[in-house]
Parts: structure tokens; sequence; C-alpha cells
């Protein structure tokens, strides 16, 4: 069932608000959203449920999550519920962590390629 517009637009503001809001974008792809932070993908927003992908610096932070699948015959992905999203400590780490990752395998391609 694809997100509403009215939780998408709740997730962006939550998250705005740990790392500013200008600094938050979203994307609709195939009825459901990609979250961006500084035009890097952060995680999706499906089933109205904030998910972040399974990685190394995330499982240091969120290993004890739930995690689900955000469509279907994906990997599991860390599901963030409410009390996450009103913690905005967390929320801020998490999504630095996360982007910081993003640019590093980015880098480590580029060198490859």
């Amino acid at each position: 069932m694809a997100t509403p517009a009215d939780f998408m637009e709740y997730i962006v503001d939550q998250t705005g608000r740990a790392v500013g809001t200008e600094n938050i974008s979203v994307r609709k792809m195939f009825g459901e959203y990609a979250i961006y932070y500084q035009s890097t993908t952060i995680g999706l927003i499906c089933d109205s449920a904030l998910f972040i992908k399974v990685t190394p610096v995330t499982e240091r932070i969120l290993g004890s999550h739930e995690t689900g699948s955000p469509y279907p015959g994906s990997k599991e992905w860390y599901r963030m519920d409410e009390s996450d999203l009103d913690n905005y400590e967390m929320i801020q780490g998490l999504i630095e962590e996360v982007y910081e990752e993003a640019l590093a395998r980015k880098k480590t391609k580029k060198k490859t390629a």
C-alpha cells in the first residue's frame, strides 16, 4: 500500500528537525519515496514507515531494531518506529553516519574505476 503524502511529510519534518529541513528531500518512486540527506539516499519511506539499509554503520547504531522488507523481494532493512523519530539526537547521528558511509563508498568506487 502506498504511503500517504502526509506521512511522508511527517518523516521529512522529523528528520529535518534533526539535521535541518534544507538538507532533507524526497523523491517519489513506485508509489513510495526515497529520502535524501544532501542529495545522498539515506533511506526509504514505504508502507508508512521509514526504512534504513542494514550496513556495518547502521548495525552498530540500530542492531537491536526491528527489521522488515520495504518492498516485496527486498533484503531486510531496519524499520524505524515513531519513538525513534522523536529521538532527534539519535536520528541526527544516524543520518550523518549513513551519509558519511555513502560518501566513503562513492570515493572507493571512483578509485577502483
